[in-house]
């Protein structure tokens, strides 16, 4: 977790820098919650490095063990239940697991597994879940012939809620990124101005040392641009207390 404190002082440090006008908590607020999403997604999946030829980015989920380490404060475990061959995908509302609490709202997936009865080993296993795209998993569910069995279950992600063959599975175990929790910076008002109220504030889901990362993303969503390089040196100046 990073102390919201420390880096709304950061961030208004730099925008005073700057030149820019006074930022409100409110926008801050907004600005320092988007660029907690932005550094997630940009973790655990890329989009710009995507390439003909070459699906899997240099910077994604379980991609090499730093970024999985980024990332290892969302990833959550769940035994979710199956209806009619349908799972739906936690929202953080009303979705629960098996033991009835309610499953954090799904980011990306981790993997997906089925326990069942192995007759030949006569002891319970957990089988993997292959994911399918659409038009794969379509030819196999109307196929009578190739159908999936729970030695070989497989699955397709739709809007709200994945499908499932075969259709009698009744649970399965979701591993998964969660979104992060919203964070909030609070105030109390002495003196006309807003003081940081650390009892009520929210500091951010993310691990310490993306703070400068995510200060940099928040800059950019009030409209300031700045490099590493800079950000580093003007903090050099701030701690300094010049």
């Amino acid at each position: 977790m990073i102390n919201i404190n420390e880096v709304k002082e950061l961030v208004y440090f730099l925008a005073n820098k700057e030149g820019m006008g006074s930022i409100s908590p409110s926008e801050f607020n907004i600005a320092v919650n988007s660029a907690v999403l932005g550094w997630t997604n940009q973790k655990y999946s890329n989009d710009k490095e995507y390439q003909p030829g070459n699906p899997v980015p240099r910077s994604g989920w379980q991609v090499n063990q730093r970024l999985s380490d980024d990332l290892k404060h969302l990833l959550v475990s769940k035994i979710l239940f199956v209806v009619d061959g349908k799972m739906e995908l936690p929202d953080g509302r009303t979705v629960y697991d098996v033991l009835g609490g309610i499953a954090p709202e799904y980011l990306h997936v981790s993997s997906i597994s089925f326990y069942g009865y192995d007759i030949r080993t006569d002891t319970g296993k957990n089988y993997p879940v292959e994911v399918l795209m659409d038009n794969e998993f379509n030819t196999l569910d109307s196929s009578m012939v190739n159908t999936p069995s729970k030695r070989f279950p497989k699955v397709t992600f739709r809007d709200t809620y994945l499908d499932v063959l075969p259709r009698n599975i009744t649970k399965l175990n979701f591993n998964y990124l969660r979104q992060p929790n919203e964070c909030s910076w609070t105030y109390t008002i002495e003196d006309g101005e807003p003081v940081y109220d650390a009892t009520n504030s929210i500091d951010l889901d993310a691990p310490h040392d993306a703070k400068n990362q995510i200060a940099l993303l928040t800059l950019s969503e009030l409209g300031i641009n700045l490099r590493d390089v800079e950000l580093i040196n003007y903090s050099q100046t701030k701690e300094s207390g010049l």
